[in-house]
């Protein structure tokens, strides 16, 4: 049996209203060993393409997240599911061709910590794939966000409303090479590369 899941009513009008079509335009051209940072409750496993190369490991922080979405992640054989912090993973340096992170960065306990876990565990020549919400661009529109994330950390499980992941992923070594805005920015999608040591 199914077990309900808070997080996929919550989200369910979103995926109706555009989430779903984000996620899939993230994922479109992802190939190679993949990491997937806050599967959650494998809401990208059908997204993914059917590329005969593709090896995709699964990660997810939430205990109740995972069993929710045990039964879902039968149908998604070729995907390894594990139990895991972004700001540890349990993976040895430059194993990965791209790293997939949707709707992650927001709650993460340590940004800068899970960059890092980010670019050590990425090929020198791997692709980040983020689709995040962030602190609006507007500037009055960004002290709303501000205000509003307090409360609303303590309601969505650390959930930031206010985090500048744009300016965060490159600050941790990486270069932004495509940048797509949603929403007015508030939804903003991300392919990025390690940067030359030349950068850095």
């Amino acid at each position: 049996m199914t077990r309900p899941c808070f997080y996929d009513i919550f989200m369910l009008p979103l995926e109706y209203f555009g989430l779903r079509r984000l996620r899939r335009r993230v994922l479109r051209n992802v190939s190679g060993r993949i990491l997937e940072l806050g599967a959650g409750t494998a809401a990208n496993a059908s997204f993914y393409p059917p590329f005969p190369d593709l090896e995709i490991i699964a990660v997810e922080p939430s205990r109740e997240k995972v069993l929710c979405a045990e039964p879902r992640r039968k149908n998604y054989p070729h995907i390894v599911w594990i139990q895991g912090l972004g700001e540890n993973l349990p993976f040895a340096e430059a194993t990965f061709d791209r790293i997939v992170a949707t709707l992650v960065l927001c709650s993460v306990h340590s940004l800068e910590n899970t960059l890092a876990e980010f670019r050590r565990v990425l090929q020198p020549d791997g692709t980040l794939h983020i689709l995040e919400h962030v602190r609006p661009p507007q500037p009055w529109l960004g002290r709303i966000f501000d205000w509003l994330t307090p409360p609303w950390k303590l309601m969505s499980e650390g959930c930031h409303l206010n985090r500048e992941s744009g300016a965060a992923i490159e600050e941790a070594g990486f270069t932004i090479t495509q940048r797509r805005f949603y929403l007015g920015g508030v939804v903003q999608s991300f392919e990025a590369c390690l940067s030359q040591p030349s950068r850095r």
